[in-house]
């Protein structure tokens, strides 16, 4: 069987046990990377040096939108929806072996690239807040995002059940995608983790009740921002300047929210909860950065302990 065989029998197998946009991105891998190096040879012929060969081949491209050498996640990305087809032939058809078990990690051979996390303190979005309140949708948005952390997915799929104002609760059950061919996909949130109740305060309670208020009859199960997340970067992209704050993509807020919390000495497992990592290991890993800014207080403490 060739690769190209597989990839539809595959494809149409785990259709209906993934959500839309993973296998979205699936797809987009394999038609760009995976099945123009393999789709004609056999299974069988896969070897451990035909998989360091598209290794090596992937290793020496660029990214076109950037200029630069792909990241070591997005190589460990494609690799893995390789190894994951080879591992279907495995269990479902026979294949006697998957010869990724031979193959060196990448991560060996691949320098890992950190991306630098770009976040506004809270004068920076209260700058940027004021120069959008003519805005009730994106002031409403942003408030939201910049104080809760949620996802930008997240706060696209709430609805009005979701928000207990008198509780100061949000319910987040349900995360929104937009696919390439324009269809509009309500599922599950990422993980299991990320179904959660995030506290607010009275402010962003204020402003959340002023909102609905404005929206003409809304329904319980109806969406209270029906858009895209297009709306909230060309905000930041329009009105950065304006505000006289550095442009940031709209993820970065998640990132704000984390940065703002941990420079408030919050437990890491309570943030990790706030965002729904399904790990605290996550949340440390992604903001590791911020805590060496910490040292200074743990000799402190020690110097104080070791007083005579």
């Amino acid at each position: 069987m060739k690769v190209n065989t597989l990839y539809d029998l595959y494809l149409k197998d785990i259709s209906l046990r993934i959500k839309p946009k993973t296998l979205e991105t699936k797809k987009y891998i394999f038609s760009t990377k995976i099945l123009p190096f393999f789709g004609e040879i056999k299974l069988t012929d896969i070897t451990p040096l035909k998989i360091r060969n598209f290794q090596n081949e992937l290793m020496s491209q660029t990214n076109p939108r950037t200029g630069s050498c792909y990241t070591l996640a997005y190589l460990q990305k494609i690799n893995a929806q390789l190894k994951s087809l080879i591992n279907y032939a495995v269990r479902y058809y026979g294949l006697n072996s998957n010869p990724f078990t031979k193959v060196e990690s990448l991560r060996q051979h691949v320098k890992e690239q950190k991306k630098e996390i770009k976040i506004w303190s809270v004068e920076e979005f209260n700058r940027f807040i004021q120069v959008i309140k003519h805005k009730p949708i994106s002031y409403t948005g942003f408030n939201l995002l910049f104080w809760t952390g949620m996802r930008v997915g997240e706060l696209l799929a709430l609805t009005r059940e979701d928000m207990d104002l008198q509780n100061r609760k949000i319910h987040i059950r349900r995360n929104y995608s937009k696919l390439v061919g324009g269809e509009e996909v309500i599922g599950t949130t990422k993980t299991q983790s990320s179904e959660r109740t995030i506290l607010i305060d009275d402010h962003l309670a204020v402003i959340l009740k002023r909102y609905i208020g404005m929206l003409y009859k809304i329904k319980e199960k109806e969406r209270l921002f029906s858009i895209t997340q297009h709306l909230f970067r060309n905000d930041i992209t329009r009105y950065h300047e304006k505000a006289g704050v550095k442009k940031i993509r709209v993820h970065d807020l998640r990132h704000s929210h984390a940065s703002f919390l941990i420079n408030k000495d919050v437990n890491p497992l309570i943030i990790s909860k706030r965002l729904g990592h399904a790990k605290v290991d996550i949340t440390l890993n992604t903001y590791a950065h911020l805590y060496p800014s910490k040292e200074e207080k743990i000799i402190d403490i020690i110097n104080e302990s070791n007083k005579v």
